[in-house]
């Protein structure tokens, strides 16, 4: 229910301002669905953080968003503070995303995912 009420909040037409890319060249919100595999500099993403996983010393901060169609997606945070990283319920925005094709074997059984990298936090924003 909770995620429910928050969608209004990560809908791509409610951002305020500009967002510009590392090239002066502005930003345009996107979707989960619409970012291509790979870096994709000319684009950021809004999402509601809604489960982490605590990492231990040498692995990334790993959370499941949701973005404002209500697809839902894998973000790893490397190079981020555990006392800094957001928590269950926060909106985040992530310019530059960069998206990719995860495939996996267990159990004789192929699965294959799209996640999202992040490099280096910038900051996140607060409800």
């Amino acid at each position: 229910r909770k995620i429910e009420k928050q969608e209004h909040c990560i809908d791509v037409k409610k951002v305020k301002g500009e967002i510009y890319g590392p090239k002066a060249t502005k930003v345009s919100m996107a979707n989960f669905s619409k970012l291509n595999i790979g870096k994709n500099e000319e684009s950021a993403l809004n999402c509601i953080l809604i489960s982490s996983i605590v990492p231990n010393s040498r692995t990334p901060f790993i959370c499941i968003c949701l973005d404002s169609e209500s697809d839902c997606f894998a973000v790893n945070i490397y190079n981020i503070d555990c006392g800094k990283a957001p928590k269950l319920g926060d909106l985040i925005t992530i310019p530059y995303p960069h998206k990719m094709a995860v495939e996996i074997e267990l159990n004789n059984t192929k699965n294959s995912f799209e996640m999202l990298r992040v490099d280096s936090p910038f900051k996140y924003n607060d409800q």
